[in-house]
């Protein structure tokens, strides 16, 4: 990875870290969960072996797609069981 894009991925991750309440210690498979559930429903067994550059272009394509939805809040209902359950394989 160059200087450059990891530069980049840093600039990402401060500036996603702070949208659709996010944990500001989570890591990009978490935002990248999180981000998906809200949009899809579930979390997909794919993330488990995304790279980090899968991550943040779901994170970003994602983030585009809920920026303006002022419903967006009401979708992380249930996203935490899940994730409880995602983590435990």
């Amino acid at each position: 990875m160059t200087q450059e894009e990891r530069n980049r991925s840093k600039v990402r991750e401060e500036t996603n870290r702070f949208s659709f309440g996010m944990q500001i210690d989570g890591g990009m498979l978490y935002d990248a969960a999180k981000l998906y559930f809200m949009v899809k429903g579930h979390i997909p067994e794919f993330l488990r072996r995304a790279p980090d550059y899968e991550l943040e272009q779901i994170i970003d394509g994602y983030t585009k797609r809920l920026w303006n939805n002022e419903e967006a809040y009401l979708r992380v209902e249930g996203f935490y069981d899940a994730w409880d359950k995602f983590k435990k394989g």
